[in-house]
């Protein structure tokens, strides 16, 4: 049974939130659907979000949202975490537009809440001062002990692996995309944010619109090996990365594994670009919040 049916939204701490509100939606494209005691919720298409902004001292991440495939997969998650031993942090908080929610710490640290559906707004469709996307596309989190969690998510959350890089990278998924998740081994916290595009030509418009935003790449385009996607990344003004992709790999197999790309010098860039093992593992990307674990 499939546990999750989806990454549905990601929770950011931000010390300039006008600025980090600004960027989403005039950069992203995101519109804003809620506004309740300085935290603002963002989405690009019909639920009621997919980034929770938070005002906060430093730039972390707060946590990741995963929609769960029914009520029933929601109880076989908590009767894992059981367990598993591991302390809910929540088992009847719920934010503005979810339902029955849970949260939790994983092994790394990283929280993530689990919900059972979330509220529809409209309109769907909108005219956007960005280059608004198809969807939140996946989240690439930092982890020192990388096999651990990934062990973690495939337990209690039924994520399989797709590709890896060695024991520096390793690529997940909870649907039909190559990853919703990926985790990179480094100091806990969030490496980026990425946001599906509808083809190829969406890459240009975001490109262009960056630099006129005076905004630079700090990679891409360019087409990647692990999921084989089209992809270029910038970073917003309070230091997250954001990643804008499409084409992601489709697996409707659950017994499809990947290849390790480990020695495949241009994996990050199949067009030729080399990228020889994973530049800046412990770059400066925010770190894990802390003011989000304690318990219920």
């Amino acid at each position: 049974m499939r546990l999750i049916r989806r990454i549905c939204h990601v929770a950011i701490r931000t010390p300039d939130l006008a600025s980090s509100v600004s960027h989403a939606t005039g950069i992203l494209g995101l519109r804003e659907t809620d506004r309740i005691d300085g935290v603002v919720f963002l989405t690009s298409g019909d639920r009621h979000h997919e980034l929770q902004l938070i005002p906060g001292a430093i730039t972390e991440l707060d946590h990741i949202g995963l929609e769960a495939t029914s009520l029933q997969a929601l109880d076989e998650i908590r009767g894992r975490l059981v367990g598993e031993e591991t302390t809910l942090l929540s088992d009847r908080f719920s934010e503005p537009g979810l339902g029955t929610a849970i949260r939790f710490s994983a092994p790394s640290g990283h929280v993530f809440e689990v919900h059972d559906g979330m509220a529809v707004v409209e309109p769907a469709d909108y005219n956007a001062a960005g280059v608004r996307p198809r969807k939140l596309g996946h989240v690439t989190v930092n982890a020192p002990q990388l096999t651990e969690l990934q062990e973690f998510l495939e337990r209690v959350l039924g994520f399989l692996p797709s590709d890896r890089l060695g024991a520096d990278l390793v690529w997940m998924r909870c649907n039909a995309d190559h990853h919703g998740l990926a985790i990179a081994r480094a100091s806990a916290g969030l490496r980026h944010v990425a946001w599906e595009l509808e083809n190829w030509g969406y890459l240009e418009v975001i490109a262009d619109h960056l630099m006129r935003n005076h905004l630079p790449l700090s990679w891409g385009p360019g087409r990647h090996g692990p999921g084989n996607n089209l992809a270029c990344y910038h970073v917003d003004p309070v230091g997250v990365t954001h990643e804008h992709l499409c084409d992601l790999q489709q697996i409707y197999d659950d017994d499809w594994r990947g290849r390790d790309w480990e020695g495949v010098a241009n994996w990050r860039n199949l067009w030729g670009a080399g990228s020889p093992g994973v530049p800046s593992l412990e770059g400066d990307f925010p770190p894990l919040a802390t003011a989000n674990h304690d318990a219920a």
